[in-house]
């Protein structure tokens, strides 16, 4: 019950009440070091997961959670050992492999990204930002125009409402140089789906370049004037500066040189990391 009111702190204390009657129950401990770190007692949820895992080291889910807590705290390389550990127990631990596919990203390691995506969607298709990864991680690895479309519609076609792959093919349809990539119809379709579900300056963006890839550059102009209309009230003139230049070219009528997929793009970079979330929710063997 403390569990579904969020009150952690409470459900702490009982987990703890009920490991005294049974120290043995190690799918309790897991849950009491994780309701320790939805309190905020992060040094106590890593000496109850230290317990499971010296009583019990081949346990998937301390192995797994003792790796988020590595990571959140900043030690990358222990974390990553966590992660593989777990995977030599568990070969398709989905959790591990999605973590140690977000290291590789970060790290510019995209061969081994794309595999363990992969292996993350295979074992459970519900991972749902390893959808687009996988697809960034196998553009930044050098993939052909051809597979990378290939692999991009059938997504789509699996995933219709998924906004990040709309937007992401949008994007790489309306600017990529590659033939086999560059269809300005189908950049305006998934654009003008985007901007239907909410006219946010990223999606904006995106449906300007959709109809300048398709010779509408007086339509993009005019999108690109709201868009720096509904942005210019919290922008800096730094940040407004390039929209104004991305303007100017539209009104010239000519195609702005943006990059599909930029590395600097947060909508196509992995979610950070966010200790809470998998304690709280990642799916045990047993419930709480």
């Amino acid at each position: 019950q403390a569990i579904r009111q969020r009150d952690f702190a409470a459900a702490a204390e009982h987990f703890r009440a009920g490991l005294e009657i049974d120290p043995d129950n190690r799918a309790a401990r897991i849950s009491y070091a994780r309701a320790l770190y939805l309190s905020g007692q992060p040094v106590a949820a890593r000496e109850a997961l230290e317990r499971v895992l010296a009583e019990h080291p081949s346990e998937p889910l301390a192995i797994f959670l003792m790796g988020i807590l590595l990571e959140g705290e900043g030690a990358i390389g222990e974390a990553a050992v966590r992660y593989r550990e777990g995977l030599h127990i568990d070969a398709e631990h989905p959790g591990a492999h999605f973590y140690l596919a977000n290291l590789a990203m970060r790290q510019g390691e995209y061969r081994q990204a794309v595999a363990h995506y992969a292996a993350a969607l295979e074992a459970n298709p519900d991972v749902e930002p390893a959808r687009l990864q996988r697809l960034v991680a196998l553009y930044r690895a050098g993939a052909a125009g051809s597979l990378l479309r290939q692999r991009l519609e059938m997504a789509l076609a699996a995933y219709p409402d998924d906004q990040w792959l709309r937007y992401a093919g949008a994007r790489l349809f309306a600017l990529s140089a590659d033939e086999a990539l560059r269809d300005g119809e189908r950049a305006l379709e998934l654009a003008g789906q985007l901007v239907r579900q909410g006219p946010v300056p990223p999606f904006l963006e995106t449906w300007a370049l959709a109809n300048a890839a398709v010779g509408r550059f007086d339509r993009a102009a005019q999108i690109q004037r709201q868009l720096i209309a509904q942005v210019s009230w919290l922008a800096s003139d730094e940040q407004l500066e390039p929209m104004k230049g991305i303007l100017a070219e539209y009104e010239n009528q000519s195609m702005p040189q943006v990059t599909a997929w930029a590395a600097d793009d947060p909508l196509l970079a992995p979610p950070p990391l966010d200790p809470e979330g998998p304690f709280r929710d990642y799916p045990a063997p047993l419930p709480y």
